[in-house]
């Protein structure tokens, strides 16, 4: 095993619900950056200079560590200027100039502002209003944050891979570093004679040079912005694959390839098999041909996001696309989950662009959104059908806060970019959108969506440009209203739902204010013009109807209607909002969940759960009414009792009632898990093999490492020894062999599997995993040891677990699924907690800025004003010095607000 380097110290916070960040920042800001930053631009640049074209030339050397390069931008000078402004960080220039319409050159002056990645570039003389060239000559070094241009070193092999979103592309050349600069592109890589070079666009000539190096030259890009350019340098392997044929839609074949370090090309044969059928069904919805000239799938070894949507040269974590020729059924689910969201974009992004960031959510929202309707179709046994249906009832528990974001933000600086890489703007922003897909209908949508498309192709648009062509198509009013309403104010609605019948009429009374749990702070006074849906249970059949809230009070009347015998107040989960009932007509609903369809029961379940929260219900009743959802048919139902039942029992009930209510847990789920059995050979895997495999999946995992139940634990982990060749406590004894054996287990267990063993064997299983780590380049099967180690409770793996995120041995991104899942374990919370207090000023030092803004959120598991004390007072001073840390660390306060008053609500409720 490699020594653990403590020298270095890299730790990546982030807390993920489907997403992680992009973007990398330096380092603290002194002084003398800060004044430098009250003189340049903040946020977007001025208007005064617009880009038209780019000629660039790169020279990237992996294997020395450095670039180099020159720019020449064409721009037109709306105004006469003697000061211009763009971006570019951390380079040396060796020459910038601007050249005029007459061809006359006048040189300028190059100036980073401090640390913001703005640059001022200043002429002697007044450049009158006109076209013409900036043109920069720069180098740098490749940076190993895993933003910009970065290397990669993997089996001896340096490699270069980009991520420019949000703002890194100023890192990698100096630019106007906005989407809302969109234009076309002329590349020129130089790279080592061995190496392979290859951006966005088809290579279109190849010289060879003096000095070992060649240079490639690629065709003109469509209209870009800077953050969708990407690069992959070095001795790759690449998978010509068959071309993605034509289509009734699309006149051409694309080109389609696939990117793999050397060596693992064999690979993607899954990925690259299941892409054509995916891109056929988007260009279907859209009407729309994929938009670029060729299609390359990239597997990265070390990569910060789960991918990104370059156009023509989409990124992934390997892990995601080298799913070898026995994939797990998760696996399969994380590729074609991920690679549909970024094909999504190629429209959703990359044909229409957003302006500015405040936007964000015409990318993220929509290819979320985009990509679970487009899988439920592909592949309706992937489980996708109620994937936006959970997402959005998830991230509810996210929009309760003061500090929480609107789907719309307003974007004042680097800092609010980071912050909108969350779960507001993917998962509720996609749960805005099922929302009035299903109000609308989704035809009319579906024409709304394709004249956005084609309105604004290769151009830019805003909220309002297609919130206005929903409009046209929706035959609905105030759709406007309805949705600006959802995108500009933060919250969820909670619409309490009460109805009485009369002379053949159902009349229905409806009032709506914002959902808040105990302990909330912000105030219930809010209103939406919100579509509500009701799914009407008559005693033969059910019945739809809808109407758009626009008040706090509505009344709707169902004429020549019988009594309903129950009423769901949101139909089939879609809706964005919590609701309630009163006691009776709940009861009633809950006689009757026969008649509902799974989605609902999902909403059902997530109403009870945010009931208690609220201190609207106790917690027996809370039990009574929750544990019939662990006899459900769906895999995504039967877990819904758990989690507030495990925070019941560890943060409520006091003495015995913690034992009773976790025996309890481990009794109503003992009939589940003995359905679905620990291997995949049951009648329901014959029946149902993907439902049994997901229920599984859950099922396994709380019984042995939530419940510890003995005898499953003992049995998982000794299918973990044999999986890993392991030979026992005492290294060199016992039957193993230190060689992996694969096909003896369902590879959708095997995690759970080492997991076990970790928990049963302790350290010496944990240090025989890690001799394993390090003889493998393998990110699936070391993502798989890296969990099985962090889940562990044990003070000393756990602090061998913060030993090794600070290795030299880990890959960045690893060292994020480290320590985010040790922070799922309750009792871990506390010690990551401390650790991370006591370096934090060498965190400070080393990681990048939007990181370590997320850092307050390693505190979400506390539950007590005193713990909230403390948080408050170390983190409150770093809020003026690192952009984003204020609101991360509000919400993480509030949040153990809310705990501890949910405690003390139900204090004297026991089970």
């Amino acid at each position: 095993m490699k020594k653990l380097f403590k020298g270095l110290l890299i730790i990546v916070i982030i807390i993920v619900v489907g997403v992680m960040g992009y973007n990398q920042y330096s380092n603290w800001q002194n002084e003398n950056d800060l004044a430098e930053q009250a003189f340049s631009p903040q946020g977007q640049l001025p208007d005064n200079i617009i880009p038209t074209h780019y000629d660039l030339s790169l020279r990237v050397n992996p294997e020395e560590g450095n670039f180099s390069g020159s720019v020449a931008i064409s721009v037109t000078l709306t105004e006469d200027l003697k000061q211009l402004w763009l971006h570019g960080k951390d380079f040396d220039v060796s020459l910038a100039s601007f050249t005029s319409e007459q061809g006359e050159t006048f040189p300028l002056v190059y100036e980073e502002m401090g640390h913001s990645g703005v640059v001022s570039l200043v002429s002697s003389q007044l450049l009158a209003a006109q076209n013409g060239i900036i043109s920069i000559e720069f180098s740098g070094q490749l940076a190993d944050d895993l933003a910009g241009l970065y290397k990669v070193e993997e089996a001896g092999l340096a490699y270069v891979f980009s991520q420019f979103e949000a703002t890194d592309a100023r890192r990698a050349f100096p630019s106007f570093d906005e989407p809302r600069f969109k234009t076309p592109f002329d590349i020129q890589l130089e790279v080592k004679s061995h190496h392979q070079g290859v951006t966005n666009t088809p290579q279109i000539n190849e010289k060879s040079l003096s000095d070992g190096f060649k240079k490639l030259t690629f065709s003109t890009t469509k209209p870009l912005p800077t953050y969708l350019i990407a690069f992959v340098v070095g001795e790759v392997d690449i998978v010509n694959y068959t071309n993605i044929p034509v289509s009734k839609i699309r006149d051409r074949e694309i080109p389609f390839r696939g990117i793999a370090t050397k060596g693992k090309g064999k690979e993607m044969e899954y990925a690259l098999a299941n892409t054509a059928s995916i891109l056929a069904a988007l260009e279907a919805y859209f009407d729309m041909p994929y938009p670029y000239e060729k299609l390359d799938i990239v597997a990265v070894p070390d990569f910060s996001a789960g991918a990104m949507e370059n156009a023509g040269l989409i990124t992934y974590r390997e892990q995601l696309l080298l799913l070898g020729d026995n994939p797990s059924l998760s696996q399969q689910q994380s590729y074609v989950g991920t690679h549909a969201h970024e094909l999504a974009h190629q429209w959703f992004g990359n044909l229409v662009t957003m302006r500015w960031w405040d936007d964000l959510w015409l990318n993220e929202s929509f290819a979320t959104w985009m990509a679970n309707m487009t899988m439920q179709k592909w592949n309706p046994e992937f489980g996708f059908e109620r994937a936006m249906v959970r997402g959005g009832h998830g991230v509810m528990n996210q929009d309760i806060y003061a500090d929480t974001r609107q789907i719309r933000e307003p974007i004042r600086h680097n800092g609010d970019i980071d912050n909108a890489f969350d779960g507001i703007t993917y998962q509720k922003g996609g749960a805005v959108l099922q929302m009035f897909e299903a109000y609308v209908g989704p035809e009319n949508f579906q024409k709304g969506v394709r004249a956005y498309m084609k309105k604004y192709a290769f151009g830019h648009a805003s909220a309002q440009d297609f919130i206005g062509e929903i409009e046209v198509f929706s035959k609905q009013e105030n759709i406007k209203e309805a949705f600006n309403s959802f995108l500009n104010q933060q919250g969820v609605p909670l619409v309490n739902v009460d109805y009485e019948c009369n002379n053949n009429q159902v009349h229905f009374s409806l009032t709506q204010e914002r959902y808040l749990p105990v302990g909330a702070r912000s105030s219930k006074q809010k209103s939406w013009a919100l579509p509500v849906c009701l799914n009407v249970i008559g005693k033969s059949e059910n019945s739809k109807s809808c109407m758009l809230m626009t008040d706090t009070q509505s009344t709707l009347t169902l004429e020549n209607s019988e009594c309903p015998v129950a009423v769901m107040p949101n139909l089939s989960g879609k809706g964005y909002y919590r609701w309630s009932l009163p006691d009776d007509k709940l009861s009633s609903l809950l006689a009757n969940m026969s008649r509902v369809n799974a989605s609902e029961k999902y909403s059902i379940a997530s109403m009870l759960t945010a009931e208690f929260e609220a201190g609207r219900i106790d917690v027996k009743t809370y039990i009574n009414a929750i544990a019939p959802f662990a006899g459900a048919d769906d895999w995504d139902l039967v877990t819904q009792p758990v989690g507030m039942i495990r925070f019941i029992a560890e943060r409520i009930a006091k003495g015995e009632q913690q034992q009773i209510l976790l025996d309890y847990l481990s009794e109503l789920y003992q009939p589940v898990l003995d359905r679905v059995g620990l291997k995949p050979d049951t009648e329901l895997d014959r029946t149902h093999p993907n439902d049994a495999k997901m229920l599984r999946k859950q099922i396994v995992s709380l019984m042995s490492m939530g419940l510890k139940q003995p005898a499953l634990l003992k049995e998982l982990a000794a299918m973990g020894v044999a999986y890993s060749g392991y030979s026992g406590e005492l290294m060199g004894k016992g039957e193993g062999d230190g060689k992996l054996h694969p096909t003896g287990i369902d590879p959708d267990t095997i995690g759970i599997a080492l997991a076990s063993a970790v928990e049963v064997h302790g350290m010496p299983f944990v240090d025989y995993l890690l001799t394993l780590l390090d003889e493998s380049d393998d990110g699936t099967f070391r993502q798989r040891i890296l969990v099985a180690i962090a889940m562990s409770e044990d003070d000393a793996i756990s602090e061998k677990v913060l030993d090794l995120v600070t290795s030299f041995s880990l890959r960045v991104n690893e060292r994020i699924t480290l320590l985010i899942t040790h922070l799922q374990r309750k009792k871990n919370t506390k010690k990551v907690y401390l650790w991370v207090k006591s370096n934090f000023e060498l965190v400070g030092m080393l990681i990048p800025k939007q990181y370590l803004s997320q850092s307050p959120l390693i505190a979400n598991g506390f539950c007590s004003k005193a713990m909230q004390q403390d948080v408050k007072a170390f983190f409150t001073p770093k809020t003026d010095e690192i952009p984003g840390l204020e609101r991360n660390l509000s919400k993480t306060l509030e949040r153990i607000e809310i705990c501890s008053a949910i405690v003390l609500r139900q204090a004297d409720n026991q089970f």
